[in-house]
């Protein structure tokens, strides 16, 4: 997974085995014979929790193809029973009795979760938000916006998508500018809906016509196109 970007359920959950182990986390595998299907539990604490990564990457239900951008947190930090509501079935595991993060917040978060500052940042229905801490206390909605998919560009500038064009979001200065429209290369019935920033390039995926057409832009140093 690591080297071609391709796995099956299990190159996921060994994959999030390694990362586990790198940070100290006490890791094991959950597999389901007739789910066909593998997964993992971490322990956080005294308790243990089934995590599902492959799962929570969530592909796009048009073409059956992934979603840059965007990751899901239903199956994270989950109990027996709570992953038992989430179609998991034919796995035998007592360890995981623990409920206390069954239904957080983050349930319902499909957004990346950035560290800036001493502070996570994210963004949700709401616009872009912020916490002190990913367990206690509440949000604080920094940049109201209908928007979605945010990415980091780098230490203080994110990109995120809203009215169907690219924006760029300053968290030093709390203000985002649109820097890419999708009329500048596509039809206005198109939906500009998936977005990601690696290697010094941003990449989007624009439904259109029954299909996704694929693109990259090379930003400038103030992130700009």
């Amino acid at each position: 997974m690591f080297l071609k970007h391709k796995a099956n359920c299990e190159g996921y959950s060994r994959a999030y085995a390694i990362l586990m182990q790198k940070v100290g986390i006490p890791v094991k595998f959950v597999s389901s014979n007739k789910m066909v299907h593998m997964w993992n539990e971490i322990k956080i604490g005294q308790k243990w929790y089934h995590v599902d990564v492959t799962w929570d990457d969530p592909m796009d239900a048009r073409d059956k193809t992934d979603q840059y951008g965007r990751v899901s947190h239903q199956n994270f930090l989950c109990s027996a029973a709570k992953m038992r509501k989430t179609k998991h079935y034919d796995f035998s595991t007592a360890d995981a009795t623990s409920t206390k993060y069954d239904n957080r917040y983050w349930k319902n978060i499909n957004s990346s979760f950035y560290y800036n500052n001493g502070k996570w940042l994210y963004m949700t229905k709401n616009g872009i938000a912020e916490r002190q801490s990913l367990d206690k206390g509440s949000a604080t909605v920094l940049y109201n916006v209908s928007g979605d998919n945010l990415v980091q560009y780098d230490a203080d500038r994110y990109y995120f998508i809203a009215f169907n064009s690219i924006y760029l979001y300053s968290y030093k200065t709390n203000e985002a500018k649109a820097v890419w429209k999708t009329t500048d290369l596509y039809s206005s019935n198109c939906t500009l809906d998936q977005i990601k920033f690696e290697n010094n390039k941003l990449y989007y995926r624009v439904y259109e016509n029954g299909k996704h057409v694929s693109n990259k832009i090379t930003p400038k140093d103030d992130g700009t196109f």
